[in-house]
């Protein structure tokens, strides 16, 4: 998602990558956070397979939101 932030006397956007005024600014995810967050998630709600129980299973929903708990400690550990 990209967002253009006005500054007066500048041309609009034209395209590039550039971080100057008038420019850009990307948000997304792709961050250590975000990353960690998704990766926790993941490996959490695969964990009930590891024991033979469902990946459909009630289980597995608590342990992904476990999972990306602590995906967001080491994501914001990793960015402090």
């Amino acid at each position: 998602m990209q967002f253009l932030v006005p500054r007066a006397g500048h041309p609009p956007f034209r395209g590039g990558s550039s971080t100057r005024a008038g420019e850009p600014i990307t948000i997304g995810m792709r961050s250590a956070t975000g990353l960690c967050i998704g990766f926790g998630t993941i490996a959490g709600g695969y964990a009930p397979a590891l024991w033979g129980a469902s990946g459909f299973s009630l289980v597995s929903i608590l342990t992904g939101a476990l999972g990306g708990i602590a995906g967001l400690w080491l994501g914001l550990r990793l960015q402090s």
